[in-house]
């Protein structure tokens, strides 16, 4: 007499969960003895925020503005002038990497709004330092001077 094919699948499933018992059974201490090492990613080092925000700051000649050690990265800078008659040095890790006059800028980073020039400038990152100078060939007062940075600074 032949079995039915729900049979002989209903004792296939059976068999298969017979075996699958004495193999785990046989694994267990196997899978039990071995630690499961499970590794966080590293955390990000947080580095403080700090601020240089000067109101109506006059400038004559050259005036270092920034002038830190460490490493980080500059979100913003922000300088709102009367007149356009300015130059800056921007050097990250001792390289100069923007330096010029407002109107070298223009429709760059700077722009005119409501007869303020102004110049703006973010995100630059350094390792070592980071170094932010002014000039000006006469007293011209910023009415703003806006930095947002962070710093990690050396130990």
């Amino acid at each position: 007499m032949s079995k039915s094919k729900a049979f002989e699948t209903a004792l296939a499933l059976v068999q298969a969960d017979i075996i699958a018992e004495k193999v785990a059974k046989e694994i267990k201490p196997i899978i039990i003895e071995k630690p499961v090492i499970i590794e966080k990613p590293a955390e990000q080092p947080i580095i403080p925020t700090e601020f240089i925000d000067l109101i109506n700051e006059a400038v004559n000649g050259q005036s270092q503005i920034l002038d830190e050690d460490g490493y980080g990265k500059v979100e913003k800078i922000l300088l709102r002038s009367p007149d356009p008659n300015f130059t800056i040095a921007l050097a990250p890790d001792y390289e100069t990497q923007l330096q010029g006059t407002y109107t070298s800028f223009e429709d760059i980073i700077s722009y005119q709004e409501d007869g303020t020039y102004v110049l703006e400038i973010t995100n630059i990152s350094f390792t070592k330092n980071i170094r932010l100078s002014i000039t000006t060939t006469q007293n011209i007062t910023f009415s703003r001077i806006f930095i947002k940075y962070q710093i990690k600074r050396p130990d």
